[in-house]
C-alpha cells in the first residue's frame, strides 16, 4: 500500500464551528473534544465502565472535513463515507467521535495555472500491464556502490488519446522515483492529461473509472492501487481512496499467471476510447473476474453476469435484426403474430397485456442462436484460443451449452444433458465477449488475436 497509508495523520479539522484536533488511521478519523454538552444533539449512552457510545447510529449533516495535516503542514480534505457516528468514548482520555472516510487528499495551491487536469494511478502491479521497467546502472566503488537508475521503456510513448465532449485526453504510462539517504523506489504509473479544470469529484470519478479500465485489460480486480496524485489549475496533491468502499480492493495474488494482462503495446490504440465507454457506461465489464483464476470457475451468479455482458454486446453491434429466420420459421412467427394480434384486440385489462407482451418477444432470436453466429464471425481472432482449450468441441456445441444453463439457471432448474463441460463452455463465452468488445472499441483483428492470446496464455 501507499507509504502515506502506513501513517498515522494528525492535525486540526473544523468541526462543529471549532477547530478540533484529529487522528485518521486505517479510513477512521478520530476528533477529539472536552465537553460532550457541544454535541448534545447527538444520542449517547454509558456503559457500565464508563464508555460513551451512539445509541443509535447519528448521520452528520456534514458529507466533508477540512483541517490542516501536522505531518506535512497541508491542506487536507475527508470525504465522509456515510456521515454516520461509529463510537465515541471518553474514558480514558479524551472524547472524540469517530467517523468512516470514503476517500481523502491533501492540496496546495498550484503556481502555474493552467486549463488542464492531470491524474496518475500509481501502483508498481502495472508494469507488467504498461511494459515499464527500471533500468539500473552500478559501479562498485571504495565502500559501497555507485550509480543511478532510470527508464528506457518505449511504451512511455505509446500515448492513447480521445475526445470527449470537445476535451481531448491523453493516457500513457509513466515512471517516478523517489528516494532517501538509504533507499530509492521506481514506482509505475498511469497517467491521464485533459485540457480541462476538474474539480475534486469528477477526479475521483475519472480515477475510479482508469481502475476499471485496468482491471478490464487485465482481466482480474485484484490489483493492489498504492496512490492516486492529480493537478489542475488550482489544486495539486494526492487522493488516497479507501478502495474498499468500492468494492474494488482484493487480496493481491502472487500467482504468476496473474501477472497476465493485454499488453499496453497492444491496447494502447484504443484504452483511451476504452475510457470514454467506461465513462459512460457503454461497455459492460461487471463480469469481470475477481481474481483470474475465477475464469476457469462457473456458478449461477457468474452464468447471469457473463450471458448479460454477451448479450448486452451483441446489442451495441448487431442491434435485433442481425439473425434472418429461414422461410419456414418466419412463415410459422408471421401466424402467430397474426392470432396473437386478434387476441390483443378481443381482450382487454390484464389479459390484453400478457398478449402484448408476448408479441413482442415472437421474432427474438436464442441466445444460442446469437453466441453461434459470434462464434463463427470471430473465428479469426478466436483461433488459437480454440485450437489450445476447444479444439474438440463446436461452436455449436458452446452455444447450446452456454444458451440451456443460462435457461435452466433462470428458471430454477438443473440441466445434465450438455453438450460439454460447462465451465468450458463459459469459458470460452468470456474469451468470446472480449472478442467483441475490443472490437466495438476499433482495435484492428490481428491485435484482438494478439490480445486474447496473451490474456489466456497461448504462446
Amino acid at each position: 500500500m501507499s507509504k502515506t497509508l502506513n501513517k498515522e495523520l494528525i492535525g486540526f479539522v473544523e468541526f462543529a464551528d471549532e477547530h478540533l484536533p484529529f487522528s485518521f488511521k486505517e479510513w477512521k478519523i478520530k476528533i477529539y473534544f472536552d465537553d460532550f454538552s457541544k454535541f448534545s444533539k447527538y444520542a449517547y449512552k454509558a456503559d457500565a465502565n464508563g464508555k460513551i457510545s451512539v445509541d443509535e447510529p447519528n448521520v452528520l449533516e456534514t458529507k466533508e472535513l477540512t483541517g490542516i495535516d501536522a505531518n506535512n503542514n497541508k491542506r487536507v480534505k475527508f470525504i465522509l463515507l456515510d456521515s454516520i457516528v461509529y463510537h465515541s468514548t471518553n474514558v480514558p482520555g479524551p472524547s472524540y467521535i469517530e467517523l468512516l472516510i470514503d476517500y481523502y487528499f491533501f492540496v496546495d495551491v498550484s503556481e502555474k495555472p493552467g486549463e488542464e487536469t492531470t491524474i496518475t494511478i500509481w501502483s508498481n502491479e502495472l508494469s507488467t500491464f504498461l511494459g515499464v521497467r527500471p533500468h539500473y546502472k552500478a559501479n562498485i566503488i571504495d565502500g559501497g556502490l555507485d550509480g543511478n537508475v532510470s527508464c528506457k521503456s518505449k511504451t512511455l510513448k505509446l500515448i492513447s488519446n480521445v475526445e470527449i465532449k470537445e476535451n481531448k485526453i491523453e493516457i500513457n504510462p509513466t515512471f517516478r522515483i523517489t528516494n532517501s539517504i538509504d533507499n530509492f523506489a521506481f514506482e509505475t504509473g498511469l497517467h491521464l492529461k485533459i485540457n480541462k479544470s476538474l474539480d475534486i469529484d469528477d477526479i475521483k470519478l475519472y480515477a475510479t473509472k482508469m481502475l476499471e479500465c485496468v482491471f478490464f485489460a487485465s482481466s482480474r480486480k485484484n490489483i493492489n492501487i498504492d496512490e492516486i496524485t492529480f493537478r489542475n489549475w488550482t489544486l495539486t496533491g494526492t487522493m488516497i481512496l479507501n478502495i474498499k468502499s468500492y468494492d474494488l480492493e482484493r487480496k493481491v495474488s502472487s500467482h504468476p499467471r496473474d501477472e497476465l494482462a493485454i499488453p499496453w503495446t497492444i491496447i494502447y490504440p484504443v484504452f483511451a476510447t476504452l475510457f470514454k465507454n467506461v465513462l459512460g457506461d457503454s461497455i459492460f465489464i461487471s463480469h469481470l473476474p475477481e481474481k483470474r483464476i475465477d475464469r476457469y470457475y462457473v456458478d449461477d451468479s457468474s452464468i447471469a453476469k457473463d450471458s448479460s455482458a454477451f448479450e448486452a454486446e451483441f446489442r451495441y453491434l448487431f442491434g435485433s435484426d442481425v439473425l434472418e429466420s429461414d422461410e419456414e420459421t418466419k412463415n410459422i412467427e408471421d401466424e402467430i403474430e397474426k392470432e396473437i394480434a386478434d387476441k390483443i384486440n378481443s381482450n382487454s385489462g390484464k389479459r390484453k397485456k400478457i398478449y402484448k407482451n408476448l408479441k413482442k418477444h415472437i421474432h427474438d432470436q436464442s441466445l444460442s442462436n446469437k453466441i453461434e453466429y459470434c462464434l463463427e464471425k470471430y473465428k479469426a481472432p478466436l483461433s488459437s484460443f480454440w485450437q489450445k482449450h476447444l479444439s474438440s468441441y463446436s461452436t455449436t456445441d458452446v452455444a447450446e451449452t452456454c444458451g440451456g444453463i443460462r435457461n435452466a439457471v433462470n428458471h430454477g432448474r438443473k440441466k445434465d444433458d450438455e453438450n460439454m463441460p460447462v465451465a468450458d463452455a463459459f469459458f470460452a463465452l468470456r474469451a468470446l465477449i472480449y472478442v467483441m468488445q475490443l472490437t466495438r472499441l476499433g482495435l484492428e483483428e490481428t491485435l484482438i488475436k494478439q490480445a486474447i492470446e496473451h490474456l489466456y496464455r497461448i504462446f
